[in-house]
């Protein structure tokens, strides 16, 4: 069997028809909507040869394409040539044979390649790639067919035994393969397996996400037992006249709905569709606004809560202005 880059003129031959695929990729960016001018005519790339063509293409050196990608691109780009080379007519019938003797023999080197490719997934047990290429396998051949009548149209009777009368059909898959219940039961454990693994990463997955809300609730109330201490343990604020703070205090804070004073801590509802609005930076902006207003007072604290009373944020005269994370919710709503 003839690998396709022993064949001197293969990239040389290829290479416009590649680099038109290309220029189409980059018409068609942001659509799946990809068509190539085969011998068949217009047709619409599948979502399977698409996801192909763009692995081959948009390889980069530190991550280059897998062999299936290359050689169906490769593929791609002789549909396009025997397209052209159908329709192609040199000064003479021989040049135009000569021409469509090469074709035939990247034809040939190509699904010879894809033939190899196929039994490959079908031992890795990767069915749907093997039936996918498959398919397109059959289309190859077809293509190949098409050479060997135009041949026979150009050159003498005579000369054509002398060419040999290698037929696509030497190429073709038994697709009952695919059938084949002891591969299918290979299949169905391989899948089996794979499914077994992913649950495994979405269960540790789970599992930090878990200890990481733990870690921030703990956090949450760590200040809220900072507060409570400001509040109720230290002598000095109870004989402290502290005025009482209201709404109308923070009115440069549209967001605020409430204003709770117990000095020296005071506690704040803000509107929740506003709050989950924002970014961090206007949530940090909110909690700042209200340290500002609180400076000036003996007031030592403040907890920020929504509408829907979750603390959200503090503030604290010792440590400054902070916003809690969010509550984790990827593992099955817990609080």
């Amino acid at each position: 069997m003839t690998d396709p880059d022993e064949i001197p003129e293969f990239r040389q031959s290829l290479a416009p028809y590649l680099a038109r695929i290309e220029q189409i990729l980059q018409q068609a960016e942001g659509t799946d909507a990809i068509l190539l001018s085969t011998s068949d005519g217009e047709v619409q790339l599948s979502e399977w040869l698409t996801a192909r063509v763009r692995g081959a293409m948009q390889a980069t050196g530190d991550e280059p394409p897998d062999e299936l990608s290359l050689v169906v691109t490769d593929a791609l780009g002789f549909r396009i040539k025997v397209a052209k080379d159908l329709r192609f007519e040199a000064d003479s019938p021989a040049k135009t044979a000569q021409l469509i003797r090469l074709s035939s023999d990247i034809g040939a080197a190509l699904a010879g390649a894809i033939q190899k490719e196929v039994n490959r997934l079908v031992q890795e047990v990767i069915l749907d790639d093997a039936n996918q290429l498959s398919e397109f396998h059959r289309v190859l051949l077809s293509d190949l067919d098409k050479l060997k009548a135009r041949l026979h149209q150009l050159i003498p009777p005579d000369q054509a035994q002398e060419d040999g009368d290698e037929s696509a059909d030497k190429f073709r898959i038994d697709t009952g393969i695919f059938e084949d219940p002891e591969l299918k039961e290979k299949q169905r454990k391989a899948l089996e397996e794979k499914k077994r693994l992913v649950r495994e990463k979405e269960q540790k997955k789970l599992k930090r996400a878990k200890i990481k809300r733990i870690a921030g609730l703990g956090s949450i109330a760590a200040v809220l037992l900072v507060v409570w201490i400001l509040t109720v343990l230290v002598p000095g604020f109870r004989d402290r006249p502290i005025d009482q703070l209201t709404r109308d205090d923070f009115l440069e804070v549209a967001t605020i709905t409430t204003v709770t004073a117990r000095p020296p801590s005071i506690f704040i509802t803000v509107d929740l569709s506003a709050w989950v609005r924002s970014d961090d930076a206007q949530k940090i902006e909110i909690v700042r606004m209200v340290g500002v207003k609180l400076t000036p007072t003996p007031y030592t604290g403040a907890i920020i809560y929504t509408s829907d009373n979750r603390p959200v944020a503090s503030w604290l005269r010792a440590r400054g202005s902070r916003v809690f994370p969010p509550p984790d919710l990827t593992s099955g709503g817990e609080t």
